[in-house]
């Protein structure tokens, strides 16, 4: 198992996760097309513990951090699981998951992010950080959906003008890569 807490290289799949099981489909979905592409795959959990500082304990703040740090070890595990060969590496943010997940990707990263996080808005399609993240990319922006139980997993990619413009189209299926919509 290759896992380093390094940054994102050029290139990279960048995903952000949260504990959500959205999150953690789509963590899995971004290896394969790590794997795919022959790049590595970047983990990022943005836990906001800076904007809360004032407002919370030192012990809650600990807790946060570790609860954080450990997601990242378990959804590290769960990739190298079925990606044994495939590099991983970790970072524990402490600003929120948005400027998080723009920073890893920088210039050069395609961020994939899961349509439902934590929040308590079920019936939204695409929740406030992967909305927020498509709706400021600088770079590609993959959101995965499925229902838990279903074979299939849908992806929507943002396709960006520029320099950054794939041709992200939609796909069906566990298997295979994006192909141009």
């Amino acid at each position: 198992m290759q896992v380093d807490v390094t940054g994102p290289e050029r290139g990279s799949v960048i995903a952000g996760i949260d504990g959500s099981k959205p999150a953690h489909r789509a963590a899995l979905w971004a290896a394969q097309e790590a794997v795919r592409r022959g790049t590595a795959l970047h983990l990022v959990h943005g836990a906001d513990t800076d904007s809360r500082a004032l407002y919370v304990s030192v012990e809650t703040i600990e807790r946060v951090r570790r609860t954080g740090r450990e997601l990242l070890d378990d959804t590290a595990q769960a990739v190298t699981e079925q990606h044994p060969d495939l590099r991983v590496t970790k970072e524990f943010s402490r600003s929120g998951p948005v400027p998080s997940l723009r920073r890893a990707a920088a210039r050069y990263g395609t961020i994939v992010v899961g349509n439902r996080g934590l929040g308590g808005f079920n019936s939204l399609m695409l929740g406030s950080v992967g909305l927020k993240v498509a709706a400021e990319a600088t770079t590609p922006v993959i959101v995965v959906r499925g229902a838990e139980g279903r074979g299939d997993t849908d992806v929507v990619g943002v396709a960006l003008p520029g320099d950054h413009h794939h041709g992200i189209g939609r796909q069906r299926g566990r298997g295979g890569g994006l192909s141009p919509g």
